[in-house]
């Protein structure tokens, strides 16, 4: 809504973001461990696409990657998302600290993923986005609660000759 909101009529929103299957291998894991949450779930495209028509954005595209990271083990791989400052932001977390006995639990829970080279996989999953704030002086009420609702100006109703 504040990027649609700082763009002119007929301007370019475009985005990358993180998509579901981001980490999925290290949720699977870590839902081994214990029921606490500890991996960020991610928005997926249609939730991002209705996210951005609902603020008022127009012809939406998406697309996604998968890419596909490999580490040594654990260690590095938890190194890497420590030096990226990817914490876990979840309303819902534990309270306390990660125990050694934790993370020695959620790395064997993570060895299942361990690939035919030795090395243990990260998907990351990247959605590239796309959509059009609409052109001309038609703008979408945001206060009357109906999304639908247009309003044109009067000044902008020309007549025909």
């Amino acid at each position: 809504a504040e990027v649609r909101r700082v763009l002119r009529p007929g301007g370019l929103f475009a985005f990358a973001t993180l998509g579901p299957d981001t980490l999925h291998e290290l949720r699977a894991a870590s839902k081994v461990v214990d029921d606490t949450p500890r991996v960020l779930e991610f928005t997926d495209m249609p939730e991002l696409a209705r996210g951005l028509q609902q603020a008022g954005f127009a012809d939406p595209v998406l697309d996604r990657d998968l890419h596909r990271l490999t580490y040594s083990g654990t260690a590095a791989l938890f190194a890497d998302l420590r030096a990226l400052g990817a914490t876990n932001r979840r309303k819902d977390r534990a309270a306390h600290l990660t125990g050694r006995a934790r993370i020695e639990a959620l790395s064997d829970a993570y060895e299942i993923h361990r690939d035919a080279s030795g090395r243990l996989p990260v998907t990351c999953e990247v959605i590239y986005g796309h959509a059009w704030v609409p052109a001309g002086d038609a703008v979408r009420r945001k206060r009357s609660g109906n999304p639908n609702e247009v309003a044109v100006p009067l000044s902008s109703v020309r007549r025909r000759p």
